[in-house]
């Protein structure tokens, strides 16, 4: 255009007019400027994508320690990330060479987060020795070591459970600092391992641990601790005595005939004692209320000797259930209420199996009632001992000879599955059962504890007495275990984010990722 009007002024031999030259000026400046900002947007595409690549090749890095690692390892890494063990060298292999950087002032901070109840990102509490005990400690690794040597831990509950944050800050990747959040999520949105050969456990979060009496939420948790001698008092008055008496009087009903009874040692009677626990979940007017009570059968005890038998009454007429001593029943009795309006979400039951007569058969039967079909999870919790000469309980014989039942109790036509037995394949129950039975506890090593089979289960209707057993009361009940071998079966969707430097310190709050790869990992 600009050639054109000077041709146009040349034809016609005229003098240019200073209005004319500013017009021509101003079209020759138009263009160039187009020109020039389109070399500047040129030149910010080509900086944003080196930016990008940039941030695409830590990511890269991050993601590939994810694949070569367990989730115990990477836990390991970012809270202890300088390998004590192995000459002080990176647990990251992109960052060796870096070390002296760990941690330091204007250096590069690895840690694990947790989330605050506010929701805002924090480090993690680790460790320390007369400082942070296991029980403050909210890092996933415990190391008593510092850091040489870690044990994963499973988080469970809260808000944070099964989802682990760690991040790294003020990393570089080719002259350029990042920030990087990491993210394993293995809460009920992501998936499990399937088990093909097992039908009932297509969905089985078999990843749970035993559960730390200290731990435990008491605004909405409920637990019985039930002592190695559940009512010794009673059992020796109630029981061993009023045998004592009535085995001297049939003595004396025989003319003193053979040797004199003497009394029953309570040691011996408790170890052939039949033990029933019995807890029951109750709601009403908003508030729920946990109640339990115990019936003891000492009836097969007999220490060899005439008298000796806590089944003396078994011939006599006059006997009623309340004065036979070979029985007993405690009262009912409450061990929890919720405040008005909460809801009780974990019962907690532990207790010590009857090691000492194996040989036996079934001693110990626990029943838990839920027959209002509250939404509880029942955690059972077998507890292991030492005796006074130092003796270790259970045994691997003893793990492997133990039996025990356990029942719940439901009501489920309350819910509308009066016919719930004709398809058990699709019926789950309210109640869901976690427990460390079946598990061998005789090993110290968890992860080498294997499956043993301890446990007889069952589902119970409590209108209709109708009963299920085995892997369908299993199934029923979505039975997990917890056995303290961590989330070995978890899938876990992970997340990579690098951000521009300074997303840290803004908590990542409103910070937009330049970069998000995903992927989903097997423990």
């Amino acid at each position: 255009m600009g050639k054109r009007i000077w041709n146009i002024l040349k034809e016609q031999n005229q003098g240019v007019s200073l209005l004319e030259m500013v017009i021509a000026i101003s079209i020759f400046s138009i263009a160039a400027l187009v020109l020039l900002r389109g070399f500047a947007q040129a030149g910010q595409v080509n900086q944003k994508s080196e930016h990008y690549m940039e941030a695409s090749a830590l990511a890269q890095n991050v993601m590939e320690e994810i694949q070569a690692k367990s989730i115990a390892q990477i836990s390991l890494a970012f809270n202890y990330p300088i390998d004590k063990s192995s000459d002080n060298v990176s647990r990251f292999s992109f960052l060796r060479g870096q070390e002296s950087l760990f941690n330091q002032t204007d250096g590069i901070t690895i840690q694990e987060l947790i989330k605050n109840s506010s929701g805002d990102f924090e480090p993690v509490k680790t460790y320390k020795t007369n400082v942070v005990d296991e029980n403050k400690m909210t890092s996933s690794t415990l190391s008593k070591d510092d850091g040489k040597t870690g044990s994963f831990v499973s988080r469970t509950s809260g808000k944070n459970a099964f989802t682990y944050y760690f991040e790294m800050q003020n990393v570089q990747s080719r002259g350029e600092e990042f920030d990087v959040l990491v993210t394993y999520n293995g809460s009920d949105s992501s998936s499990y391992k399937k088990d093909d050969t097992d039908y009932y456990a297509k969905n089985k979060k078999n990843d749970f641990v035993a559960p730390f009496i200290s731990k435990i939420n008491t605004d909405e948790d409920a637990f019985l601790m039930m002592q190695e001698n559940w009512d010794k008092e009673a059992v020796i008055e109630k029981m061993i005595k009023r045998q004592h008496a009535y085995a001297k009087s049939l003595w004396e009903k025989n003319n003193r005939q053979g040797e004199e009874p003497e009394e029953l040692e309570y040691n011996e009677v408790w170890k052939h004692t039949k033990r029933k626990l019995i807890v029951s979940v109750k709601e009403e007017k908003g508030v729920t209320k946990v109640l339990a009570h115990y019936y003891l059968d000492a009836s097969n005890y007999n220490n060899g000797t005439t008298y000796g038998r806590m089944d003396l009454q078994k011939d006599d007429p006059n006997v009623t259930e309340s004065t036979n001593f070979a029985h007993l029943e405690s009262l009912e009795t409450t061990i929890f209420s919720t405040e008005p309006g909460k809801d009780l979400k974990n019962l907690y039951v532990f207790y010590y199996p009857n090691y000492d007569c194996v040989e036996e058969g079934i001693l110990d039967e626990i029943v838990i009632q839920n027959e209002q079909n509250l939404p509880i999870n029942v955690y059972v919790v077998k507890q292991s001992r030492t005796t006074e000469d130092g003796t270790k309980v259970p045994s691997k014989d003893q793990e492997q000879k133990y039996r025990m039942n356990l029942t719940i109790e439901e009501t489920p036509s309350l819910n509308g599955n009066s016919n719930w037995f004709v398809n058990t394949g699709i019926f789950r129950a309210k109640t869901k059962l976690l427990t460390n039975l079946n598990a061998d506890m005789s090993e110290e090593d968890v992860s080498k504890r294997k499956s043993i089979s301890q446990l007889t289960l069952g589902y119970r209707d409590s209108k209709t007495g109708r009963n299920i057993y085995g892997r369908t009361a299993q199934m029923i009940l979505q039975f997990n275990s917890v056995d303290n071998q961590g989330p070995k079966e978890r899938i876990y969707d992970v997340t990579v984010q690098v951000y521009k430097k300074g997303a840290s310190d803004r908590k990542y709050e409103g910070e937009t990722p330049i970069i998000t790869w995903n992927t989903s990992k097997n423990n």
